[in-house]
């Protein structure tokens, strides 16, 4: 089988397990590239060029922040609003908008922007109403789906009033953030039973996404873990490479968020028995 063979075969299993809606989508920062978002390194440095006055030699977002935070010529609410005006003028491409008309069982998102939201509210075929998730106290009922819900789990742009909405910019907001996730985290499990994760976006060059499937794994066990996908522009498997994502039931496919949307578009095109187009349309 050919790898474009391979990559059909798992995109029509992923279609089948959206049909039954079961897919839950973990949406990173590459899924935001193509509407302008800018990476995580890109916007540490940004912050870096914007706060000179900072340690220059910091590489981590969070170290970046933090020190900004610390640095007494600078305050949060200059670095919240700096982020913010780099994100708030993003408008959803059209990936976002077609993205809106699949039934995923959830949405889960490190994003601070608000793409996804915005794409929902604008999509007049949208399949749901979105539902964003920013706090640590939540009620969530995953056998009702009458809307979509959308986890925020690192905050958002459109949380900045929100104590537990913030964004995650500081150590203290790290760790706010690792409670909330493990709130996300047992709802995940609830949301993926006989289903399967699907994550867009993410280079897995840190251990942020990595962690929580370790988390699940330690609650859950390995055999509750469903087997996900990963997607990426790019796509080099080493052994070691290889090995962190087989040890963790990930399936890494070379397929780019736009390519991905669009060869679903097509393969939903000739099975019109099998959906309701209308909506694409």
């Amino acid at each position: 089988m050919s790898i474009n063979e391979k990559l059909e075969t798992y995109l029509q299993e992923i279609l089948s397990k959206i049909r039954e809606g079961k897919v839950v989508l973990f949406l990173g920062a590459g899924a935001s590239r193509a509407a302008g978002g800018p990476l995580a390194k890109t916007l540490t440095e940004m912050i870096k060029k914007k706060f000179s006055k900072i340690d220059q030699s910091l590489t981590e977002f969070i170290d970046v922040c933090q020190d900004v935070i610390d640095t007494p010529s600078y305050h949060r609410n200059q670095l919240e609003e700096f982020i913010k005006s780099q994100l708030d003028s993003l408008r959803p491409t059209q990936a976002h908008e077609i993205m809106t008309k699949y039934d995923w069982a959830a949405i889960f998102t490190t994003n601070f922007d608000d793409l996804i939201e915005l794409a929902y509210r604008l999509t007049p075929g949208r399949i749901k109403n979105p539902q964003p998730i920013y706090s640590e106290k939540f009620q969530v009922n995953p056998a009702d789906r009458s809307k979509i819900y959308i986890f925020k789990i690192m905050g958002s742009i459109a949380a900045l009033e929100s104590e537990t909405g913030t964004m995650v910019l500081s150590r203290s907001d790290y760790t706010r953030a690792l409670r909330r996730r493990k709130g996300y985290i047992r709802i995940l499990s609830d949301f993926v039973k006989n289903g399967t994760i699907l994550f867009i976006g993410y280079s897995f060059g840190d251990r942020f996404i990595l962690d929580i499937i370790d988390e699940i794994i330690e609650e859950y066990g390995i055999d509750r873990l469903p087997w996900s996908y990963a997607l990426f522009d790019q796509l080099e498997l080493d052994e070691k490479t290889n090995y962190k994502f087989m040890r963790r039931k990930i399936i890494p496919l070379k397929c780019s968020f736009e390519e991905f949307l669009n060869i679903w578009t097509k393969i939903m095109k000739s099975l019109p028995k099998l959906l309701n187009l209308s909506a694409l349309n």
